[in-house]
């Protein structure tokens, strides 16, 4: 069953198709020759719930990095390490897109493109570097430095969480009705 929308302030139109017993909703931006520009939000799908609540933290420890390093602007040090940690919140979801656009394409675009197997791999983006960043100043100054195992620790219950709020029905409630269709 196809329903149609239009947004006629944007001249944007909406579009969800039910292929295969999965909504897809597919937006249109209509120009002189047609669509201009068109793209497809994959159905609604358990990995999904538990990755929004994964971007949600990880924007928060983000925030968390971005205003640390705001309060110590005096000091170069500490702000420069602060802003480096800033980064390592927003690669995992970066990196975790990457990978699932390419093992979506090579795998005929069944399926969808929100892949656990791509998520888990892309925090090895984080974790990887922040362990030798942490491993040589230690060696080398003798000091473990807040700002980058905030990121670290905060990697733990992203890991964590991610499995059990993809299946937890007030999760997937909050999502469907405060976040909406755009997930």
């Amino acid at each position: 069953m196809d329903h149609f929308a239009s947004d006629s302030t944007l001249g944007v139109q909406q579009q969800t198709v039910s292929l295969s017993q999965k909504d897809w909703i597919c937006w249109c931006i209509p120009g002189r020759w047609g669509c201009i520009y068109s793209f497809t939000l994959l159905p609604f799908n358990g990995p999904v719930f538990g990755i929004t609540f994964s971007n949600l933290l990880e924007l928060a420890g983000f925030s968390t990095s971005v205003i640390l390093a705001m309060f110590n602007a005096r000091e170069y040090k500490k702000h420069a390490r602060w802003m480096i940690s800033s980064i390592f919140w927003i690669l995992p979801p970066a990196t975790s897109r990457l990978i699932g656009f390419i093992m979506w394409v090579l795998d005929d675009y069944n399926g969808t493109m929100w892949r656990m197997e791509a998520w888990y791999a892309s925090l090895f983006t984080m974790v990887i570097p922040l362990s030798i960043m942490i491993y040589r100043d230690y060696r080398k100054e003798k000091i473990i430095y807040r700002a980058y195992l905030l990121p670290l620790i905060g990697a733990f219950p992203i890991i964590l969480l991610n499995p059990i709020m993809q299946e937890s029905q007030w999760w997937i409630k909050f999502c469907k009705t405060v976040i909406g269709q755009g997930i």
